[in-house]
């Protein structure tokens, strides 16, 4: 028998297989929270131009029960719309692993409602690139383990096409909140305001949070930001919430409440 785990193959006895599979406690571990990294400091709330290497960089979230830390290239919310660009399209091509999809470089472009000229291409490819070589290392006191955003990146040059392989327990968190496409779709339809695609993300897959306004800066690594942008943000967002979802109080706190769940507090 061939098992495939992370892109690597290799030959298994099948009376063997039993003590491979996952306990219970380590499913819970790797059920990853979607806030964890999509909502969080790891894809900073900016477009960035240049992008410094960092190890062991600490990844702000509001996700209590796990810690994380990135070593790469920083990510900003360009890497995540190629991310989730991909991600949308997994469950509809099929493809011999989970997590695999073939995407067309000029067609992905116009889904991220940029041109498809060379140097769009070479974005592209330069974010698939950081995403692959990036390492996250998440925790939780007793289990560890190390993540890569993407596994393997294959691109023909002369199709220019890439077959893209995506962390399995990164996509399963995000596909938890359902419906991916209409996440993805309602993304791109923000405009290039990375602070506006950066609370939406939060908005859709955070289950509840209330945060000081003083910390929201760490939370979504953009310095700059202040109540004013968050508020124009939230107001340009108003139509994806429903009445009460969210709210800002005295320009001191934000707080996304959901049905039935509470709100996390932020430390």
């Amino acid at each position: 028998m061939i098992e495939e785990y992370g892109g690597f193959a290799w030959e298994m006895d099948p009376s063997t297989k039993a003590s491979h599979a996952l306990t219970c406690q380590e499913q819970h571990f790797l059920s990853l929270s979607p806030d964890l990294l999509f909502a969080s400091n790891l894809f900073m709330a900016r477009y960035a131009r240049t992008r410094p290497r960092v190890r062991d960089f600490e990844v702000r979230s509001a996700v209590p029960s796990r810690e994380a830390r990135y070593t790469g290239e920083r990510l900003d919310q360009f890497d995540l719309d190629v991310f989730l660009t991909c991600a949308q399209h997994v469950g509809i091509q099929p493809g011999p692993a989970s997590g695999l999809v073939r995407i067309d470089l000029d067609k992905t472009a116009r889904e991220l409602f940029r041109d498809g000229s060379a140097e769009t291409r070479r974005q592209i490819l330069a974010s698939l690139r950081r995403l692959e070589a990036g390492r996250i290392e998440v925790r939780d006191g007793r289990f560890s383990c190390c993540l890569r955003p993407v596994h393997k990146a294959l691109h023909d040059a002369m199709t220019n096409r890439c077959l893209v392989e995506l962390n399995p327990e990164m996509l399963q968190s995000l596909q938890r909140v359902g419906n991916v496409l209409g996440f993805v779709q309602d993304r791109m339809r923000l405009g290039r305001r990375a602070m506006d695609r950066w609370l939406h993300t939060l908005l859709r897959l955070s289950p509840g949070v209330c945060i000081p306004l003083k910390g929201l800066s760490d939370l979504c690594g953009n310095a700059g930001v202040d109540p004013d942008v968050v508020s124009q943000a939230l107001g340009r967002l108003g139509r994806y919430v429903r009445p009460g979802e969210i709210g800002l109080h005295r320009e001191r706190w934000l707080e996304i409440s959901k049905p039935v769940l509470a709100a996390r507090a932020w430390t």
